[in-house]
């Protein structure tokens, strides 16, 4: 669901007794919209009964291993598998992340570097 949600929350998942829903912040630019939808479909799947707000600026360093799952779960579903091997072999991944509109950390996450 596409909402206002002010400055500081990006979206979260909301779990009901019949309905699972995911909000996400209206404000936000396509990419990072992407992101958070699926860093929050991570948490209605793997953390079902929470309801967990996504409120940091840079969650990519935050400790709590909820949000650690749901950075991974995002950057398995973001990422194709492939995605370094279409890019040239001197390309950082800081460059990719950059031509691909990601946060170099996803990419982190989805190849353990």
């Amino acid at each position: 669901m596409m909402e206002p949600l002010g400055k500081n929350i990006k979206g979260f998942y909301q779990s009901c007794p019949k309905n699972k829903i995911i909000h996400i912040n209206q404000d936000l630019d396509e990419k990072e919209k992407d992101f958070i939808c699926s860093h929050e479909l991570g948490h209605a799947i793997l953390h079902a009964k929470l309801n967990i707000l996504f409120l940091e600026r840079n969650t990519f360093y935050v400790k709590n291993s909820f949000e650690i799952e749901a950075n991974k779960f995002a950057s398995q579903l973001m990422i194709p598998d492939n995605l370094i091997k279409e890019y040239p072999s001197y390309f950082s991944l800081e460059e990719i992340a950059l031509s691909e509109g990601l946060p170099v950390e996803l990419l982190e996450l989805k190849f353990k570097i």
